[in-house]
């Protein structure tokens, strides 16, 4: 009896991110590197394409290029990783020392498939300040590390004592999505920061002296942005695959 035919590997028999991004193995650095490209193309935020699309391709690329490096250099990956890794957990040690909360994320397949290793990848996705009276010291240190904080989508500062100078600062968070300005002396001022990120589409304002006019003014900026994103999303589908 002749053999049976092979059969093409399985969606499952691949990892999800390189699923998303279209890759068969053997996997290349340069092959990773091509794929997202391809991938992000029509899908950038900045040129009006869909937030969570883009994303979604993003974290796809960040996991293969690090899924690439840990297999083809163990031992190097490790060495460079331990660097950054230090260099990240300074940064936590000192937030925690100022009161904050500090939430991380590690790469899902060191997790799964290599354990301890994947503390080697975490990096900061959130972070609660709530009540500081040091809120503008805070703020210029995320400032100063925003190198190594590039993954900061949350950030709650409710209660705390911060101006609008160091609420402007936040600018260079590019993937902030969320802010929470509960019960903080701003103004309309601060406000600035939602047309200078794109991917801010909550801002909590509650119990802060601006006017209704304002607030009201602010839930309709943001209602748009949803409602942009909605649109996108009807034109880009979320799956890239």
């Amino acid at each position: 009896m002749p053999p049976a035919p092979s059969k093409p590997a399985k969606e499952y028999d691949r990892p999800a991110y390189m699923v998303t991004l279209g890759l068969l193995p053997p996997y290349t650095a340069e092959d990773v590197e091509r794929a997202y490209l391809a991938k992000i193309k029509d899908i950038r935020p900045d040129l009006g394409g869909d937030r969570e699309a883009f994303y979604d391709v993003q974290n796809a690329y960040m996991q293969a290029k690090e899924y690439v490096k840990f297999r083809g250099d163990r031992r190097g990956w490790i060495a460079r990783r331990m660097d950054e890794y230090l260099e990240v957990q300074e940064v936590i040690d000192r937030l925690k020392k100022f009161g904050a909360v500090v939430e991380t994320s590690s790469v899902d397949w060191l997790a799964k498939s290599f354990g301890d290793f994947a503390e080697l990848s975490e990096s900061v996705v959130g972070i609660r300040l709530n009540g500081a009276a040091n809120g503008d010291e805070v703020l210029d240190y995320l400032v100063s590390q925003r190198d190594k904080l590039l993954e900061l989508r949350k950030l709650d500062l409710a209660g705390s004592v911060i101006s609008d100078a160091a609420v402007r600062q936040l600018s260079v968070f590019r993937r902030l999505a969320e802010l929470n300005l509960s019960r903080t002396p701003i103004t309309w001022q601060s406000l600035h920061i939602v047309e200078w990120l794109p991917e801010l589409d909550m801002v909590e304002v509650e119990g802060t002296g601006l006017k209704w006019l304002t607030r009201r003014k602010l839930a309709a900026q943001l209602r748009r942005k949803r409602k942009a994103t909605a649109a996108l999303r009807a034109i880009h589908p979320t799956s890239v695959r």
